[in-house]
This record gives C-alpha cells, structure tokens and sequence, in this order.
C-alpha cells in the first residue's frame, strides 16, 4: 500500500485540529462560567480552601441544603457563597491579570449598593435579628475565656448597645456561652484551613501551627495568622447576610455606645462631626500615638488595628473581606493586620498572588468629601474616583498632581469644622474612614500617656495595645492592666472582701531622694509639655554631660544615659519591694502595691527623651506606669507573690469596713526603742531595724488588744531603709527567699535604648537586618544594675553578673 500524500493527509489533520482547538475553548469557556457562577475567591487554590471555611464557620455541610444556581442547575448550598437575585449581574473587581488594572465605575460595584441576600439560615440567625441589622461581635478560644467574658459584661452595661455575638473556636469556650447565656456560634479554627496554607512545607513549621486552643494564640504566629484568615471568613459571610458587623478583640473594653459615630443603628442619632465615616465601608482603629495626628491627613499613613473595626454591609465590604482571606492564607510574614494594612494601602494588585509593592503611602487615597458640592455634605459622591487617580508605581493608584492642593484644602476646612473623613483606599474601591484616636484609644493612650484624664473627652473603648507581659500560657499583662484600672470584671467578691493587707505608700518620697540629683538639669519645662508640674527631661542630662565635659557624641558611652535616673528610681523601688514581700508573707498579709512612677517609657526600639518619639511632646514625665513597664507579671504569678494593684484600696468593690480598718506603722522610733501606739492618730510606732519576727509579734499583740485590723500601712522608705534584713533562723529558707526575690525584680528583660547615645542609629528604622547583621548589634542600650550596664541587646545577658543585679536591689536578706 502507498503511502498517502501530504495533501490527502492535510485534510483529516487540520478537521482534527480545528476539532481539538473548538472543544477546549469550549471547556474553557464552561469552567470559566462555572468557577464565575459560584463566586469563589480570586485565587482559585485558596478560594477552595477559604469556601471550605466559610462554610464550616456558616454551620453548614457539604449536602446539607441545595440552591438553585444561575443556570437553573441544582448545587450543594456548601459551594455557594451568596446568590444574586434574578437578573442581578455580579459586579466586576479587579482580578488576576498579566497587567495592573486601573479601578473605573464600570469595573467596580458601588460601594454603598448593599449586599444580595443570602439564602440560607445560618446558625447565628438563632441569636441575632433579622438582617438587615447591625451587630457587635467578638472572636475567642478557652485559652481567653475569661476576656471574653469580660468584654460580654462590659458591653451588656452600656445602655441602647444592641445585640452582640461572641464567635468561639472551640467547643469549650461554645459550651462556657452556652452556661452563661451568651450568644454564640461555633467558628471552625485549626482544622478549617489547609495546613501548608501559608507556611509552606517544611515539617518543622507545620509542626509550629499545630498549637492547641488553650494557650494564647497571639503568641504562636502561625496560630494568629490562621485566626486572622478565620476572622476575615467569618466577616465575608456575615455581611453576605445582610448584617453590619463591629468587630473588637476580647481584649477591647467598651465605655460607651459608639453607634452615634459609626451610624447603622436604628433610632440613634449621628453626630454632626460623623457625616462622612457613616459613609464608609470600613472604620478602623488606629497604632498612632501621636494625638495631634488625630484627624489630619497623614494618619491615614499609620497602622491600622484591626482590633476595633466595623464593616457595613456593601459589595465593596464584602469583596475586601475575600482578599484579604486570600492575602492571610497566601503570605508567609506578618499576620491579618500586615495584610489588611498592605490591601487597604494598594500593595497588590487586587486578586492577583504577589509581593507586596512598596508602601507609597500617605498619597494613594483620596478624601471622599472632595467633590462634595460646597455647602451641602450630601454632595459626595459614592463612585470610585477613577478619574481623580493615575498609576504611579507597578500598577498602584495615587492622587492627580494638580487635585494635591485641594486635598490640603479640604483637609484643612475640616479639620477646621470639626469634620471627620473618609478615603478612597484599595486602589479607589473602598471608602475607609478611622475612629477618633480620644474615643477609640490604643493601649498606649490609656494606660501609659492617660488621654483620656487630661483631654476632657469621655473614651468609648480602649484597646490593650502597646503592653507587655504575656505568656503563651496567659495574659498576664493584660489583665494586670485592667487590674490597675477597675476594668476586670471577672474577680470574685472574695478578691475584694477576704484577707487582710499590708499597703506600701509614699512611694514618692524616695523616688524625690533619688531624682534631686538630676532635677536642677532634668526637671525643666517646656512649653510642649501638657501637665506643668510633671516636667522631666532626661535628655538633657546627655547634652548637659557632653556640652559641660567636652565629651564626643561619637563616644556614646561616657555621657550620662537620660535613663540612669530611672534605673535608679527603679532599684530603690526593688528593695522596698523585696523587703514588703517578705514582711507580708511574715504577716500572712496581702501586699498592696504602691504609686509606679517611671521617669522612662518602656518601648520596643529607640527611645527620644526617653519618651517613644511618636508624640512625645504629650508624654508627661514622670508618668504613673503600668507594672508591666517594670516588672513580669508573670514571673510574681509563678512565684506565688499574693498581691493586689496600687488603686486596690479605691477600688469600689472594697467594702468601707476594710478600708476604714487602718493602722499606720512607722519605723522611727531609736534602735532598741519598746513599740508606742498614738491611739488618737492611730500609729504604731516602732525602733529603727525592727526585725520581721519582731514587729509579727507585736502586730499580734495589738490585734489581741483592739482587734482585727484589716490595712495596715507602712511608708516605703521605713520599709527599704529602716526593716531589718534578718529574715529568720534557717539558712536555706533565707537563701530560698534571696534566689526568688532576685528572678521577681531584677528587671533583666528590661532594656532602655536612647537616642541621645545612639546618635548614629536613630534615624535607622526598626531592627531589621541590614547587610547581613541586626542593627540592634550597634546599639547602646542600658540595662538594670547598681552599675548599670551599657551594651547591644545581642551581649547584654552576658554581662550583666548576679552580683550586680542583686546590688541593685539592695544587700542580701540574712539569716540570724
């Protein structure tokens, strides 16, 4: 047989081919239609992976229920999102593409239109209203069971707050609600999404996410960052429902009602100020602790917290909400927040996996109120700016160069008015508007700087951001600061109405001792400085010493570190403090701290005046510090140190019949002098060097007198300077008592980095690595000490000796 001729055989091939061409574009076009149809994330991989989630978080299962699609064909409800009503297109985001894609009124939806409504009764509909409605919700597993109530009973006393739901990632916490009829649903956490999601495959950091809920999940990454994706999946299928969703951490204490700033609740009234944020689809909190940059335009430049946020239930909400589970999932750094910050910021292209670009902010968001019509609010417009922004940097948005001027316009006239407003962020797709920093404080604002005492204004919530403390295994400075400020409400009566106290005071007295010193060159004011009669500027005691001994700036460690009166203050205070532990114990008494003043923040990086150099013109100093400022509260738990924060004795849950049940003991009588008590002024007074075994006995005598007495006070410098250190017969119990009184108040992990003697570090950012070596290796940092010790954090363990750290807290304690 001959073989055919290329002619003959053309045909056949190119039917075959033309076939083969048809049938795939075919299919093509089929499984483009099906994945548009079921509205799965940008991303297929993770799109599947976060539907899995949501719902499992929904409470629905794979056959559960069945809706009808689009084409008419029947689907497991388990692979559908959310349903457009007949007829009603999908809106056109942005999406994976070879090229950046310029946002345009026709590609994207309008950011108030509302949301379709889903079809199917998810679990929480048993607890919340009807949509559409707006709620407060909360996330939490069993290892912060306790904030989570916490925050249930400080929302439950704010009047008008409406309903609230606490989504729980355990069964645990589920069933604890459940006790104490809270709504709650169940929320799928370790198990709902894959587990290389966003660690890759490595054993040991698959190893790493594997934690289990009872242990504080923001201490693990891998842990966080998967709740993170939770959170967002959560958010997504809420707002799909109709509800407007105010989402705060359990960590988050509520004050007051924030619906009259945030808009969404029926019957409550805007505040005038507010016009512009009950426009937008997200309203944040901010990290900013500078609280002149409330309210002006460079704030929209800072980090956002997540931990106070609110999202109206709009398209744009809703698509936000499925990036950023995809950002969450994809990425191997930082957690939900980085990439909630680097969405809204314009750092990917939306849809698309990536690197992040460059953050270029503050110039890639454009206020909404610029094309108001002047003189009338309602003037603004609802459409994506696509007009007013052009590409400047691999695909990302900023303002037109001739609309800059009036920007400043605005903002000026606004900030003038009072006026609060919102941008256009994400590449012009989302309207975002921040919460008023005095209303909506950071941790930092309220606990450290104390906003809201000198401010005047009356906060909403506060954050507990910028603390330290925590353990994997607890809380410990969180709570301790809601502790110092009557704000946990989840002590027994008993923490207030049984035992009795020995309460440390006059703390100042000695701190005046210390610091006199310093004060003719520290103590000066300025006119920055907020509160007049707390003015201290440690600074200058650096430029003092380099100006007077004629000493190099390059030379760093020779000046007087504008921390030493600190670190000073700090180890006077770890004697009285030792010495008040063991009397206590010896007394069977509860210990009572007393004021913390700290002549130096406590910071994570340099220090400018030893002040944080955002805003530090606001930070009074000294300042009333928080304990975790100086000390790890955890370590005083561990060691079973019985004891109660400075307000404890205002605090008013204290029954009046312990407060008014003092006695005051004084140590100023002479050596050897038999005890004296002034009854009208009700003090015992005692000889100077009184030992603890003598001073128990004659506190028994007193009690067999005139009885129980609930509080007795003693100054602090009788009990670092005038208390004996004979702390009993046995050796080994003394040295015992030694060894953990050095672990509780040594203060090692503390560490104070100036600027003022690191002048060629300051103006480098955080310690990131730098040519292949941390930054922080160059730095000179002071660490605690009767000597203190200057070094890098990478060396300083090894030098500071046990000698040093317990000279400075005083001579060892004896046995005699």
């Amino acid at each position: 047989m001959s073989a055919p001729s290329p002619k003959r055989l053309g045909v056949p091939i190119l039917k075959s081919v033309s076939l083969l061409v048809l049938l795939l574009l075919f299919g093509h076009f089929l499984l483009h239609n099906h994945l548009f149809h079921l509205h799965i994330s940008h991303h297929t991989p993770h799109g599947a992976r976060t539907e899995a989630a949501r719902t499992e978080i929904a409470g629905i299962s794979s056959g559960e229920a069945e809706v009808t699609t689009a084409s008419g064909s029947k689907q497991p409800q388990s692979l559908v999102t959310s349903s457009q009503p007949t007829g009603t297109q999908r809106p056109q985001f942005l999406v994976a593409s070879s090229q950046p894609t310029v946002a345009t009124s026709e590609t994207s939806p309008s950011p108030t239109e509302p949301a379709p409504p889903s079809k199917h009764v998810p679990v929480w509909r048993d607890h919340l209203p009807e949509p559409p409605a707006t709620i407060m919700l909360t996330f939490g597993s069993k290892s912060v069971a306790d904030f989570i109530l916490n925050w249930v009973k400080g929302v439950q006393k704010i009047p008008d707050i409406g309903p609230y739901i606490v989504a729980a990632m355990d069964n645990e916490l589920l069933e604890l609600c459940k006790k104490n009829d809270i709504p709650a649903f169940y929320a799928r956490s370790a198990d709902i999404i894959g587990d290389k999601a966003y660690l890759g495959t490595e054993p040991s950091k698959q190893q790493e996410q594997r934690i289990g809920s009872d242990r504080y999940y923001r201490t693990d990454g891998a842990a966080f960052k998967k709740m993170g994706a939770v959170k967002a999946a959560t958010l997504q299928i809420l707002l799909e429902d109709g509800y407007n969703v105010l989402i705060s951490d359990a960590d988050v204490v509520w004050f007051g009602n924030p619906w009259p700033i945030i808009g969404g609740a029926p019957g409550i009234p805007a505040r005038q100020d507010a016009y512009y944020l009950q426009q937008a689809d997200i309203l944040v909190s901010t990290d900013c602790i500078d609280f002149l940059e409330d309210n002006m335009p460079g704030l929209i430049g800072h980090e956002h917290n997540t931990g106070m946020l609110f999202l109206r239930s709009t398209l744009a909400a809703i698509e936000f909400t499925k990036e950023w589970q995809m950002r969450a999932l994809e990425t191997t750094d930082g957690h939900d927040q980085t990439e909630f910050n680097r969405i809204l910021k314009g750092m990917y292209t939306p849809g698309k996996p990536g690197k992040a670009f460059p953050d270029l902010m503050p110039w890639p968001y454009l206020p909404l109120s610029l094309a108001a019509t002047p003189g009338s609010p309602g003037g603004a417009r609802n459409t994506t700016p696509a007009a007013d922004l052009v590409r400047i940097h691999s695909g990302q948005l900023g303002i037109r160069q001739d609309l800059v001027g009036r920007v400043w316009d605005t903002f000026a006239a606004h900030r003038e008015q009072g006026v609060r407003d919102v941008y256009w962020l994400w590449h012009g797709q989302i309207k975002v508007g921040l919460l008023p920093m005095a209303e909506f404080l950071n941790g930092h604002l309220f606990f450290t700087r104390r906003l809201q005492e000198y401010s005047g204004i009356k906060p909403i919530a506060v954050h507990l951001t910028y603390q330290f403390g925590d353990t994997a295994d607890y809380v410990y400075g969180k709570r301790q600061r809601l502790r110092e400020h009557g704000l946990w409400l989840m002590e027994e009566e008993s923490y207030f109405t049984e035992g009795n106290f020995l309460a440390l005071t006059f703390p100042e007295e000695g701190y005046a001792h210390i610091v006199d010193k310093y004060r003719a060159i520290a103590g000066v004011c300025k006119d920055t400085d907020p509160i007049k009669s707390k003015c201290w500027h440690g600074a200058l005691l650096t430029k003092h010493d380099i100006e007077t001994n004629h000493i190099s700036p390059r030379d760093p460690e020779k000046p007087i570190d504008p921390a030493r009166p600190h670190l000073e203050v700090q180890g006077w205070l770890r004697g009285a403090l030792r010495n008040a532990i063991v009397l206590a114990r010896r007394l069977n008494r509860i210990l009572v701290l007393p004021k913390l003043e700290c002549f130096c923040e406590r910071h994570w990086w340099l220090l400018d005046d030893c002040r944080i150099p955002a805003g530090r013109s606001e930070m009074p100093m000294p300042y009333q510090c928080p304990m975790d400022h100086i000390f790890e509260p955890a370590e005083w738990y561990r060691h079973r140190v019985d004891f109660r924060e400075p307000a404890f004795l205002r605090n008013p849950r204290v029954p009046e019949a312990v407060k008014s049940s003092r006695l005051r003991l004084t140590l100023d009588l002479p050596k050897g002098a038999e005890p004296q008590y002034n009854e009208a002024e009700g003090v015992l007074h005692m000889a100077d060097q009184s030992t603890y075994a003598e001073i128990n006995i004659e506190m028994a005598k007193q009690q067999r007198v005139r009885g129980e007495t609930r509080v007795i006070e003693i100054k602090s410098a009788d009990v670092r300077d005038r208390l004996s250190l004979c702390a009993g017969p046995d050796p080994h119990e003394v040295n015992s008592l030694n060894n953990q009184m050095r672990d509780l108040l040594d203060g090692r992990l503390v560490e104070f980095c100036s600027k003022e003697r690191n002048t060629l570090l300051h103006e480098v950012g955080p310690p990131l690595e730098r040519k292949g070596k941390d930054v922080k290796e160059g730095m000179n940092c002071s660490y605690p000490g009767k000597w203190p010790v200057t070094a890098n954090p990478v060396l300083w363990a090894g030098l500071i000796t046990a000698e040093n750290r317990q000279a400075w807290i005083g001579d060892l304690l004896q046995a005699c």
